[in-house]
């Protein structure tokens, strides 16, 4: 088998796993789609629906990787009354509990402030949502609904993961070289 038929067996493989890993966890309200674990700082502004709590933002880990999210009320309109958010909590594709948040922590991670935040060490990949709960409406003058709350993702991969991009980077300059020999 050359280097040619290897490649095109992984790029297959490696799409095949993005399309199982890309279905959502339902309720979507608002979706971080697929996250490579390398480090990210993904901010999304979320309009909550009129539909009761909880609201679910979803995330699809492609690899295991350490997982931080964040959860900020934004401020009121002015019409309406600012987000109250009451808790946060990390859910698997099944609805089944990974982590819950806290309001009381040390460190904040995000360049801008949070109220909540939930995190997760060694996440296996799959599909998972981080679950807000929370009451109130931000409408503006035109009474239009604004966004309720950002959630902010920080995703750092594992040692491992640093390894098979070293080995797959090597691969490729491998591959390169050789070729730019002939």
């Amino acid at each position: 088998m050359n280097l040619k038929h290897l490649l095109a067996i992984s790029v297959t493989v490696y799409l095949l796993a993005l399309q199982a890993a890309s279905a959502a966890v339902t309720p979507v309200q608002a979706n971080f789609g697929n996250v490579f674990p390398t480090l990210t700082d993904q901010r999304l502004e979320v309009f909550r629906s009129a539909a009761d709590p909880p609201w679910y933002v979803t995330f699809n880990l492609l690899a295991q990787a350490d997982v931080t999210l964040g959860v900020l009320a934004l401020p009121p309109s002015n019409i309406g009354a600012v987000f109250d958010l009451t808790s946060i909590r990390v859910v698997r594709d099944d609805g089944s509990n990974v982590q819950f948040g806290t309001d009381t922590f040390s460190h904040n991670p995000f360049p801008e402030a949070v109220e909540q935040l939930v995190s997760v060490n060694d996440l296996p990949a799959g599909k998972y949502a981080l679950e807000v709960s929370g009451s109130g409406t931000r409408i503006n003058n035109f009474g239009e609904h604004l966004p309720d709350f950002a959630v902010h993702l920080q995703v750092v991969p594992e040692p491992e993961a640093y390894v098979f991009l070293l080995a797959g980077l090597s691969l490729g300059a491998y591959a390169f070289r050789r070729r730019t020999r002939s």
